[in-house]
């Protein structure tokens, strides 16, 4: 699993920090100032845009950056989507990133496509748009010239065409879960609302282990997956269900030895971590 970029983005308090954050999204580190209207063709950026420079290369693609006094997160990604467009119609596929230091907001988007963009708390970043950067190592390993490049980094970026292929990736696993679930005493619904009880808690877990609230392990889950399928242990009934039943559903003081030996794990007293009926 690649080590999260968490820890770079709280690095990142000028635009000479930016090609250290670029190497950390898998593409070549670079540094040359630039003239803003000079990379713009001419044209006049908007207010606000001050220092510009070239920090990055990715096969050929240039990653281009500027610092902006702009206040807020959408002010930030309205500004990088502008760029992106720019040159995108210009036919200068790139990536852009706009930062704004006394902000602490960062706004990446591509010069492709539909210049995608997305827009982080270098902080305290959104899981999910923290994702979809990080989906962006993924393009810079791959092969091809620049237009295969900017369309990689376009695809990581696009939030909507992540949502599409998560709601199709959840709907085949539901499916496949409901079919494989034993039916000598649940009809069909009542399987496919089990499926989808344990598939929403696993999907909050993760949520909850992106905040860093299960035992402070960005990786909680597949490590103890791992660890129980390596002793042929059952996932339900030697991990979920002490898991659910016990730990998640108990405030510490009222859990058993086996349920603290997953660490500092929260009590979540929302309900959705209790026995169902079915």
């Amino acid at each position: 699993m690649p080590p999260s970029l968490r820890p770079d983005l709280r690095l990142v308090r000028s635009l000479e920090d930016l090609p250290a954050l670029v190497s950390a999204l898998g593409a070549r580190p670079a540094w040359q100032e630039l003239a803003t209207a000079d990379w713009l063709d001419g044209w006049r950026p908007p207010e606000g845009v001050g220092r510009a420079a070239l920090v990055g290369l990715q096969g050929g693609l240039p990653w281009f950056a500027v610092e902006t006094a702009a206040p807020g997160a959408a002010a930030v990604e309205s500004l990088a989507a502008r760029l992106a467009r720019r040159l995108r119609d210009r036919a200068r596929p790139a990536a852009v990133v706009v930062l704004a230091p006394e902000a602490r907001r960062l706004a990446v988007g591509a010069a492709a496509d539909r210049a995608p963009t997305v827009a982080l708390d270098l902080d305290d970043p959104e899981p999910l748009a923290l994702s979809r950067l990080e989906r962006a190592r993924s393009s810079a390993t791959g092969a091809g010239g620049v237009l295969a490049h900017a369309a990689a980094l376009a695809a990581a970026l696009d939030g909507e065409g992540v949502g599409r292929h998560f709601f199709e990736r959840f709907r085949r696993t539901l499916e496949r879960m409901s079919d494989g679930l034993e039916g000598g005493r649940l009809a069909a619904a009542e399987r496919r609302e089990v499926a989808l009880l344990q598939l929403t808690r696993v999907l909050f877990l993760y949520f909850v282990q992106s905040k860093g609230w299960l035992a402070g392990d960005p990786a909680f889950l597949a490590r103890q997956v791992d660890a129980g399928l390596a002793r042929r242990r059952r996932l339900h009934r030697d991990l979920f269900r002490p898991l659910f039943f016990g730990t998640l559903d108990r405030p510490w003081a009222a859990r058993g030895r086996g349920a603290r030996a997953f660490g500092a794990v929260p009590f979540l007293n929302g309900g959705l971590f209790e026995p169902h009926p079915l």
